[in-house]
Order: structure tokens, then sequence, then C-alpha cells
């Protein structure tokens, strides 16, 4: 009798800090938890309370492709009114995978119908043992009472060394299975612990032992002993039992200790790795962005302007050209969705202000299982690139454009030499075979009349040349209202018939450029607003400048008879081009506009409605 309640307070000791869990539970398919104890918790991620009574129950944390094989032992077991032993896998509640043994009995109802399971559920993962050979326990089934028997069964089990320890003799009683309980408390068979442990390890052992039987806390003590070349790591669990009596279940932990260390290890060379990676990366020129699946930026690998809080957490395209922001999205969420790799070229704000063309490229980052976690942007920036591409383009633009005005130049001198040309041979031949007196004064008129227009004409093409080679000019510092005063004096007769009015809106005053030509391309566009003016009104024209950070714009507004811009846009700016016949010109001025606004690195613009009026808009680089 007092064995078997020697048993049941041993058993108790146990179930509480063993490292495993013992359980009860119904005999059903889903095996309801009636009790736990507290190892479940080390064993499965669950507290004990949050395992009993709940609908997950044991059956629920068996891994799925061991429940069939579980459940076929386990009836094969029960057929034979045998203890219940299997290892298989069970899934904790993070998820990972364990290896473990059970070990069960049945509990019969009053009729013999199995109601209940009552056993012990321990981790073997680290150890790979192989199952415990239970002959002996068999052997001696019918010998031992049921709540022993059930006992043993645990205790042969678990894959660790149980002593208990009497803290005033300061030895102890190593359990074996071939011994009976009867011989727990047996003084012979104890021995001094110093039997078991070297010098340094048993003192600090005994130490936590007495602490244990004094303060009644349970205390964990690790240490290593040396077997042989290979050292071991060990886990002493330490209870108290009785009055200077200590229990300890000690565990052979070399596996985690060795796996701990190569974590640390790999810990250590992945930090290394990554500050290897970091030192590259930051040295690149090239902008290394990570990004999460929301879209936002993770990781960036160089800063110049920017702060990391400014950027880290920041949707990938909030840097990015309002006109580029959607098809950007959609590149990201594309390799998301698809794993393939992307590429497109887009506008953004890099370390200055001023937006900077990017050549992005972009991929995933997958996880083991194959799944994208991230994506990364390689981010080359080719604003120097683009730059060249747009002057080339330009200067391709301008030698077309000066290839057509070459053209029209060769056409309109070739063209008007051709008349007074033809007159003076003409002239010549006449006066060669001889003329009356009369008659040679007239012819000699003529003569005279066709030099002046070749005179005139190569005054003008003079004048055209000097316009498209401003070399000797320089740019000076002046003030355009000053220019504007100087142009309406010399037009004050014109203004005054006309009865002119001329409004000044000069956001933009101080200018720096060539002053000749500012002026004359301001007179020309002002005198042809007079000269031009609608018969039924007064003549409103209106001068306007204003910037931003890369232009300087001129607008010159009249309300005269317009241009029909349908017919004439593409000859507007011609040689000789007139499109009027009400008043007289030569269809020069424009053309000499045009050829100064692009001497300084601008272009003109124009906009007219017939009996409305016109707007001219002269575009000048910021110098």
């Amino acid at each position: 009798m007092e064995d078997k309640k020697l048993s049941q307070s041993v058993f108790q000791n146990i179930l509480e800090n063993m490292p495993g869990m013992v359980y009860r539970c119904k005999f059903e398919p889903g095996r309801s938890v009636l009790y736990a104890s507290k190892g479940s918790f080390d064993l499965t991620g669950y507290l004990p309370h949050e395992l009993v009574n709940a609908p997950l129950g044991l059956g629920g944390l068996i891994h799925p492709e061991d429940k069939q094989l579980h459940s076929k032992r386990l009836s094969e077991h029960l057929d034979k009114k045998e203890d219940f032993i299997c290892e298989y896998r069970i899934l904790t509640r993070d998820g990972k995978q364990k290896r473990v043994r059970e070990v069960a009995s049945a509990i019969p109802g009053p009729t013999g119908i199995v109601l209940y399971l009552e056993g012990y559920i321990v981790d073997i993962s680290e150890k790979g043992e192989p199952q415990v050979d239970q002959s002996s326990l068999e052997m001696q089934a019918n010998a031992v009472s049921t709540t022993e028997r059930r006992l043993r069964a645990v205790l042969n089990a678990i894959p660790d060394t149980l002593i208990r320890i009497n803290t005033a003799t300061e030895k102890c009683f190593l359990y074996s299975p071939d011994r009976g309980f009867s011989d727990y408390r047996n003084s012979d068979l104890e021995r001094s612990i110093a039997d078991y442990l070297p010098a340094q390890i048993h003192k600090p052992f005994l130490a936590s032992a007495k602490e244990v039987s004094s303060l009644g806390n349970m205390v964990t003590y690790e240490y290593q002993m040396q077997e042989g070349m290979e050292e071991r790591y060990f886990e002493a669990r330490m209870v108290k039992s009785g009055e200077e009596e200590v229990f300890a279940i000690i565990r052979d932990i070399s596996s985690t200790i060795a796996a701990q260390k190569d974590k640390v290890k790999a810990s250590e060379a992945l930090i290394k790795r990554e500050d290897h990676f970091k030192a590259i990366a930051e040295s690149s020129p090239v902008l290394i962005v990570e990004v999460d699946r929301e879209l936002k930026i993770k990781y960036i690998n160089t800063l110049k302007v920017r702060k990391p809080e400014e950027v880290i957490g920041a949707a990938a395209y909030f840097f990015t050209h309002d006109d580029y922001k959607e098809v950007f999205r959609d590149k990201l969420e594309l390799c998301f969705r698809t794993g393939d790799k992307q590429r497109l070229q887009i506008m953004g704000q890099g370390a200055t202000p001023a937006d900077e063309w990017y050549d992005i490229n972009i991929g995933p980052v997958k996880d083991r299982q194959g799944n994208i976690e991230s994506l990364v942007l390689l981010a080359q920036n080719i604003t120097h690139i683009k730059k060249s591409e747009k002057e080339r383009e330009q200067l391709l633009k301008e030698l077309s454009h000066r290839y057509n005005e070459l053209m029209q130049f060769n056409y309109v001198v070739s063209h008007n030499l051709r008349a007074p040309v033809a007159n003076i041979l003409g002239i010549s031949y006449l006066l060669k075979i001889g003329l009356p007196v009369e008659e040679t004064r007239e012819v000699l008129a003529n003569l005279v009349e066709s030099a002046e227009a070749i005179d005139a004409l190569i005054k003008d093409l003079n004048d055209i040349l000097a316009v498209r080679s401003p070399l000797n000019e320089k740019k000076e510092l002046f003030f355009i209202d000053d220019i504007i005063q100087g142009i309406l004096h010399d037009l004050e007769t014109q203004i005054k018939l006309s009865h002119a009015v001329v409004a000044l809106d000069l956001s933009v005053n101080e200018m720096l450029n060539i002053k000749s030509y500012i002026q004359s391309i301001l007179h020309h566009l002002i005198s042809n607003a007079i000269k031009y003016k609608h018969p039924d009104r007064i003549p409103q024209i209106s001068l306007r400048t204003f910037k931003d950070e890369e232009y300087t714009y001129i607008e010159v507004q009249d309300n005269g008879i317009g241009i029909n811009l349908k017919l004439y846009k593409h000859q507007l700016f011609g040689l000789y081009k007139r499109f009027t016949n009400s008043v007289e010109g030569k269809g020069l001025g424009l053309h000499m506009v045009k050829a100064q606004v692009e001497s300084l690195g601008g272009n003109i613009s124009v906009e007219s409605d017939l009996e409305i009026g016109t707007i001219f808009k002269i575009r000048l680089n910021n110098i």
C-alpha cells in the first residue's frame, strides 16, 4: 500500500515537471483532451488550458501524413490489449514539425469498453532514437499496480536520466528500469553525487539542488562534460519532491547546443555577407532598391540628400514623375503577379529637385518555397544619355531645318537674280549693236534699276547671313523696358497716326542676352502689329514676359487683321513671303525675326485668327 502511495507521489512530481506532456483524453477520433501537464507548452506551443476540452484535440496535432499510420497502430495495440507505443510527427502551434514518441494505456469503463487513453508524449526530434524495447515492461505488467505500470511506461519512454537527490547526505538514487519502486528509498543503493560528476561540476550541481530544496522553486542547471574526445552538454531540471529531497531530470542537450552554435555561426556568416553586400551596394553607382508586397521601399543602398526615414516605408513610385507613376506601378504589380523580370525607363526626382531619367530593371526575390517575397530594383541614372539624345535630335532637326532653308535660299537667290541679270544682259546686247540717243538713255535707266535690284538683294542676303552667325555679338545685361521705350520712340509717328495702345506686363525685366537681337525682334513684331492693324479698330498691342526654371518667355499680342494659318502656316517665316498686298513690304521681316530667335538658341511660334488678331510666342533658354 505504501509502495502504491509512494508511486503516486513520485508520479505527481514527474507529471508537472518532466520535459514532455502527460495527458488523459477521450477515446474518440478527435481525442478530446481532459488533462494535459505543463509540458504541453514546450511540446506543442499550447498551454494546458488551451488544449483541455478544446476543439483541436490530440488528433488535430498529428501531421496529416501520419494520421492513418497512427490510427492503425492504435487499433492494433488496443486489439491486443497492449500499451500503445508509436513514433510520428506533430505540427506545433507555429506550424513547425516535431518528431515525438507516444506511450499510452487504455482506460475501460464499467462495461469493459475503452473510454479514455492515458499516456505521455515526448519530443525525440533531436534524439532520432529507435523505439524502446518494451519486453521487460510487458514481463512485469501483471506484477505491479495499474499506477506503477503507467508510471514505468512513462519513465521508460523518456530519453533522459532520472535521479533522486538527498540534499542532507549529498547522495542520490539513479533510476533504472530493472529496479522496483521499493528500491526508491533504499539508502544502500544511494551513491554520492561526486561518483557521477567531476568536482568542478558536482559542487554547483549540489548547490542548485539545495536551492530547490530550500526555496521550493524549479531550477535549471546546465553543465558540460568531456567524454573521450567529445564534449557533451547537459541540462538538469530540478524540483522539490520531499523534505531535503529533490527530483532531477537530466537531458543530453549536446545536439541542441551544437545546433545553436551552428545557428550563431550561420548568423555571423550571414551578417558578414550582408555587410560585404552592403559595402559593395553602397559604393555602386547603380541605385539598388528593395520593395515589399505593399510596393513600399524597405531598403535603398545610397542616399545623398534625403534622410532614410523620408524614403524607407514610402511608396516606390512616390518619387516618380506624375506622367510615369501609373505605368511604374503596373510594372511592379506585374512582376509580383507573374515573377517575370520587367524593364522600363521613367522620369523621377533624384538627389536634386530637377527631374532625372532612370533605366530600371525589376526582378523578384523568392523564398525557399518559391514564393515572391519582394522585388529588387536596379535603377541606372541615364539623364546624361537622355540629354545627349535630346541634343542629337535637336541637332538633326536643326540640320534638317538649315538644309531646307539653304534650299529655299538657293531658290530665292537664283529666282530673284534671274530677272535683273537677264535685263542687264539684254541691255548690254542692245548697247552693243547701238541705239539712238533717246533710247540709249531709257535703256541705261533700266540698267541702273536692274543693278540697284541686285544690290538690294545682296544687302538683304548679307543681313540674313549676318543674323545666322552672331559670332561677334556679346551677351550683356539690359532691361527690356529700356529697349521697348527706345522702340516706341522710333515708332512714335506710326503710333500717333494709328492711335495704337501698347501695354506692358514685364514679370521678367532684366535679361542677359544679345541686346541688339532682342531689340530687332521686338521692333519687327511691334511695327508689324501697327502695320497690319485692323481698319475698324484701334490697335491694341500687349507685350508680356515671364520665366520658369528653364526658359524665359516673350509674347507679343495684337488685335490686327490676323493670318490665315490654314493656308500660310508653313510659309509664315519664309524668305520674301508676303500674305497681303494692303501694305508695302518685302516679306523679309518675320524671316529675320525667326533667324534671330533661333540664333539665340530659342524658338518662335504663332497663334492667329483672321479678323481677331495674332500672338507671337518666343521661348529663350535661361542663361
